[in-house]
């Protein structure tokens, strides 16, 4: 009995010890983590993060914030000499490339020298987004940015700069959000100059990735969700998921759009293009920068069938109106604009859902396309040659 009883109570002991550390052991706890916060701040920086930022905080291949963060970071330090072409905007605007790297080969076929192609077109992104981006770029950036600009895009509420702040994707602040935050009635976001605390909203839910990926690496960028369509076609079972997917996108969207009224889309389109003016203010105190406005592939056999689950069923006429409006603002501002559809000869064969290209040859018609201009554009006189 009393060795029982011995045994228990070293037992408890122990447990005790464990679950209620006496003042020195809780006073070293802290200390180091404490330290270990202090000298994670220190070393965690702008330049930091664009060395690593991607190796360590990316959840997987398909992170593109993370990847449009660094890339912008990496941007504004300077690494990249010479012209550039930047292309913001969602993930229709990401997707129809068939790789940076041919964009990059045909730029150099139409110029005679290298342009670096910069990807920073992300799943979603919003306007006020692709403005923090284009910021970070920053006043000595020198080449083209080319901005997708879908009709959801423009359609999504402009109001919503302290969401976006609340749980941000970049990797950085944003004046020109800050300031929209303010403006929008959101409260103002007090900076200390420590860019781990100041971007605490974005590090914080990625801390699991980070201890992660100290011990395996993220898989290298994946710009698109399906990566050949063609190939894809022979495997049965993946087919018949993605066919599953987009059915499940398409009634996504018809809610959406089925939200508002007809007329209430007209006025989301007004405050969007409104938007788009902060876009070219930006752009015009970057002496070096041409802006380029893109319209971006769309589906127009799944446009309609979108509009057929749309409760008003005037999305068509929705779309035709944007598509004209986009055209008449371009014109009246002096901006460049492409049209991906208009340009390229892709047809509804080539997407895999309402606004992605997925073929092979769809992606190399549109990154053609988007080659010529560029070089047009860059052979503009308001963009220095270097």
């Amino acid at each position: 009995m009393g060795s029982a009883t011995g045994k228990h109570s070293m037992k408890k002991t122990f447990i005790d010890g464990l679950t209620r550390p006496g003042l020195l052991a809780f006073t070293v706890a802290l200390t180091t983590a404490t330290s270990i916060l202090v000298a994670l701040s220190i070393i965690v920086d702008e330049e930091f993060f664009s060395r690593r930022g991607y190796e360590l905080f990316a959840a997987d291949g398909h992170d593109d914030w993370t990847h449009a963060s660094q890339r912008a970071l990496q941007v504004r330090s300077g690494k990249y000499s010479g012209n550039g072409l930047t292309l913001l905007g969602s993930s229709a605007t990401r997707e129809m490339l068939s790789s940076p790297e041919d964009l990059e080969a045909d730029l150099q076929s139409a110029l005679g020298r290298p342009v670096k192609v910069h990807q920073l077109a992300t799943a979603n992104q919003m306007l006020w987004e692709s403005a923090g981006l284009l910021e970070m770029l920053g006043k000595d950036y020198s080449g083209v940015v080319m901005i997708g600009v879908g009709l959801r895009t423009l359609v999504t509420p402009q109001d919503n700069a302290p969401e976006i702040c609340t749980k941000p994707r970049l990797a950085f602040r944003s004046p020109i959000l800050d300031a929209k935050v303010v403006e929008q009635g959101g409260s103002a976001r007090v900076r200390t100059g420590i860019y781990l605390v100041d971007n605490r909203e974005y590090f914080l839910p990625r801390r699991h990735r980070f201890l992660r990926n100290l011990f395996i690496k993220p898989d290298p960028i994946q710009f698109h969700e399906v990566a050949d369509l063609e190939k894809l076609g022979q495997d049965k079972a993946a087919l018949d998921e993605l066919h599953t997917e987009v059915a499940r996108r398409q009634e996504l969207l018809a809610e959406l759009y089925s939200s508002y009224s007809f007329e209430e889309g007209l006025h989301r389109l007004e405050d969007g293009f409104a938007t788009l003016d902060a876009l070219r203010a930006l752009a015009d105190a970057m002496p070096n920068c041409r802006l380029v406005f893109l319209r971006p592939p769309f589906n127009p056999d799944a446009l309609q069938k979108i509009n057929e689950k749309v409760t008003h069923g005037r999305l068509v006429e929705l779309y035709k109106i944007y598509t004209e409006k986009f055209a008449d603002y371009c014109a009246l501002h002096g901006v460049p604009h492409l049209s991906v559809n208009d340009s390229s000869p892709i047809d509804s064969a080539d997407f895999y859902d309402h606004c992605h290209l997925g073929t092979r040859s769809g992606r190399r018609a549109a990154t053609r396309a988007i080659a010529t201009f560029t070089a047009d554009t860059l052979q503009a006189r308001k963009v220095a040659v270097h």
